[in-house]
């Protein structure tokens, strides 16, 4: 139940992007935006034996579905 009802407020946040373009000229559907957002990544990164992990920068795309959602990258 959780998980739907997060997916519901997330459909929610995103409608302006889901409502962009009509039928088979629509470009974003829910599953096209999780799968864009799985293309961000966490890399652990080793120099000179100290460890961090860096996240790569998201797409202009990857952005606005991130401010969409009221998140942000720190």
């Amino acid at each position: 139940m959780l998980a739907y009802y997060i997916q519901w407020h997330m459909q929610q946040a995103l409608m302006p992007l889901t409502h962009e373009g009509k039928g088979k000229h629509r470009r974003w559907t829910f599953v096209n935006i999780i799968e864009t957002l799985k293309q961000i990544t966490c890399n652990k990164v080793k120099i000179e034996g100290a460890e961090l992990f860096k996240i790569s920068c998201p797409t202009p795309e990857q952005k606005r579905i991130m401010d969409l959602l009221a998140l942000s990258k720190k």
